[in-house]
């Protein structure tokens, strides 16, 4: 089996970690990616050196699944699997493929390991003792030497955030006073999901809210997530079920498999029983923690299936939905799945994403996934290609990234001027202005000159971003007056897939904006400021500026562009400005345009003037001229192109969208 790109990067990053570092590394991999074989080869070159390796999973599903993929890689001899579920309990094999509830008080008896891997390991709890850390304690006593590896598709944790040390703010820490110990220390490989639907490995996804949605906004949290005896009194309520399995049927006419996901076996039974009776055509079942095990084996086989099973009396109809209670988030795998429905609300991060990405598996003929979500998990936990552990306890003045479009109830990033599903208008007519609305009842304390500090305001609104890198470009303002100068625009990136922070400085104006730009240069650099743009950009590029590392937005609600401060920056650097050379045809030099806020000003924009993205080394090109079978053709850039005014997604072609 040969590994794809990410999963061969992803072994070379924990290598390189564990040589380096004493800490314990994570692989994030989203769903339906493959963490599998990633696990498989780091096994096989363990083996090549001699060393004996232990895999621990949580359900017999994942056991078989990576015991088999194991075999495809290394000599089926050498591999044991110690599970009580599945009826084997094999310890002197230099790979064990080990069921935790079977072995976590059985640690010795498997020997001396070098590496000990777990997949799924979100489910490693932040404190206490727990399967996973008794197992550990045991291991390390007779292998202390051993090394940890964590692998998982969501590295946060319901109630504890992040399941990483370095992800933890000193805030958290200061909360948690000590009572949080995590096992793993940083994330070493992670690659998005965006990036994987756009290069064809993962299925693109589709949301949609429902039409009226059953109303859980009275349910309480109990134990970090809400009541499920509340919310199935919701569901209990005259037509709420029907309501929403009728829409259901109705909105996967032209799909092929449906997986439901209830809070209760109640509301999963009823569920069925609604689909088989709006769906002539198909039929629904339930599995839930009490389906033995042979007929949930039984029920997915049927599931999988495209044709209803022959028997005596004739074929049976095809099983199209399946309405599931607290299973099949994890260990289950299903391509053909088309269409998640989530019947019930969570405030567990991990737990939504798990049930989506049971759709984001390739399969013929698919195009994509539809998620119809009644619970309003989309719109609470935002797109699932920007986790943010912390979006239940963002202040509530703080804007959302992503809203619902009024019309096709989909849910689509907040820069879309329209929608890109059914062609909506999203950004509204502002009413007509009060010429008085802005007079204030005191006086302003904004600053008078800009060397002056602004008195207090309350509607500021600061942010603090680490910088992974800072690129300096010449832009030319779209539609700019003739002879009007260009600015020097300073990207300040902070993620490796959302759009940098930018700030221009008017190099080449007069008055008070030179200034502004004098100032600001002579406080990062010791050669004077310059007086072109090329110039001033061929100086940045090439060292002539202090590089920050922490920076601060200061702004207002509702206002494009916040100012940038520096916070922590590099030492300014002695430069010699004789070594600058200028490259005047260098393609990633001029910066022309920042389309995505000029987007914004209209909804009337077609896409034949659509300019694209490169969310790697961040390109911006008219009309896609930079793009060769949709990638970047700048040198050593091999990312797929983006679509300008989507923050959160990647834009696949002129048609197929990701609107999660």
């Amino acid at each position: 089996m040969k590994l794809r790109w990410y999963q061969e990067q992803a072994v070379a990053a924990v290598w390189d970690y564990l040589r380096n570092e004493k800490g314990s590394p994570c692989v994030v991999l989203p769903t339906g990616s493959g963490k599998t074989p990633v696990i498989a080869e780091m096994c096989r070159q363990v083996l090549e050196w001699g060393g004996r390796v232990v895999v621990l999973a949580h359900v017999k599903e994942l056991l078989a699944q990576a015991a088999d993929k194991l075999r495809r890689f290394v000599n089926p001899d050498d591999i044991g699997l110690y599970s009580a579920g599945l009826n084997e309990r094999t310890t002197d094999k230099p790979i064990v493929v080990a069921g935790i509830q079977s072995v976590y008080k059985r640690a010795a008896e498997l020997g001396e390991r070098q590496l000990i891997i777990v997949d799924e390991a979100h489910l490693i709890p932040p404190q206490g003792a727990g399967r996973y850390r008794r197992f550990l304690e045991e291991a390390r006593k007779i292998s202390p030497d051993a090394r940890l590896v964590g692998l998982t598709a969501t590295p946060y944790r319901l109630g504890s955030g992040w399941i990483v040390n370095d992800r933890i703010s000193e805030e958290q820490r200061k909360e948690e006073n000590g009572a949080c110990d995590r096992l793993l220390d940083t994330i070493v490989y992670d690659v998005p999901v965006n990036r994987l639907i756009s290069d064809g490995t993962l299925s693109a996804v589709v949301s949609r809210n429902a039409s009226r949605r059953p109303d859980f906004s009275k349910v309480h949290v109990v134990r970090g997530d809400y009541d499920e005896k509340e919310i199935e009194k919701v569901l209990a309520r005259k037509g709420v079920l029907e309501r929403a399995c009728r829409e259901i049927v109705d909105e996967t006419i032209d799909r092929r498999k449906v997986l439901v996901f209830c809070a209760s076996r109640k509301s999963a039974r009823r569920c069925a029983e609604l689909l088989r009776e709006y769906s002539e055509d198909f039929d629904a079942a339930v599995v839930d923690g009490n389906t033995p095990s042979g007929d949930r084996a039984d029920l997915i086989r049927r599931f999988k299936s495209e044709t209803g099973d022959e028997t005596l009396i004739g074929r049976d109809k095809p099983l199209k939905f399946i309405c599931n209670v607290g299973v099949l988030t994890t260990g289950f795998d299903a391509p053909n799945v088309d269409c998640i429905a989530l019947l019930r609300p969570t405030q567990s991060l991990t737990l939504y994403h798990q049930m989506i990405g049971r759709g984001l598996r390739r399969a013929p003929d698919k195009a994509n996934c539809l998620v119809l979500d009644y619970g309003g998990n989309v719109e609470r936990l935002g797109p699932i290609d920007v986790p943010d552990p912390e979006a239940l306890v963002r202040a509530p003045s703080v804007p959302k990234l992503w809203r619902e479009c009024p019309k096709c109830r989909s849910v689509v990033a907040r820069t879309y001027a329209a929608c890109p599903i059914c062609g909506e208008q999203l950004v509204m007519k502002r009413p007509p202005s009060d010429p008085n609305a802005k007079l204030q009842d005191s006086a302003s304390g904004k600053a008078i000159l800009s060397d002056q500090e602004d008195a207090p305001d309350e509607e500021k609104i600061e942010r603090e971003y680490e910088v992974l890198k800072v690129e300096y470009a010449v832009h030319f303002k779209k539609n700019a007056e003739e002879g009007k100068p260009p600015t020097m625009r300073v990207s300040y990136h902070f993620s490796s897939f959302r759009y940098p922070i930018s700030e221009w400085l008017c190099v080449e104006h007069t008055g008070f904006p030179r200034r502004k730009f004098e100032k600001w240069w002579k406080s990062k650099s010791a050669v004077p400021p310059p007086t072109s743009v090329e110039e001033a950009v061929a100086y940045a590029q090439q060292g002539a500026l202090a590089t920050p590392t922490r920076i601060k937005t200061v702004g207002k609600l509702g206002e494009r562009f916040p100012s940038v401060v520096w916070l922590e920056s590099t030492p300014i650097p002695d430069f010699d400005p004789a070594s600058v050379k200028f490259d005047d045809g260098a393609d990633d030099y001029f910066d022309d345009g920042f389309p995505e806020f000029e987007k914004l000003e209209s909804a009337e924009d077609s896409d034949d003037d659509r300019e694209h993205f490169c969310s790697s080394c961040s390109h911006w090109s008219p009309d896609g001229e930079s793009m060769t079978g949709g990638y970047c053709k700048l040198k050593e850039c091999d990312r797929a192109l983006c679509d300008p005014i989507c923050e959160a997604y990647d834009y696949i072609n002129k048609d197929e969208y990701i609107p999660f």
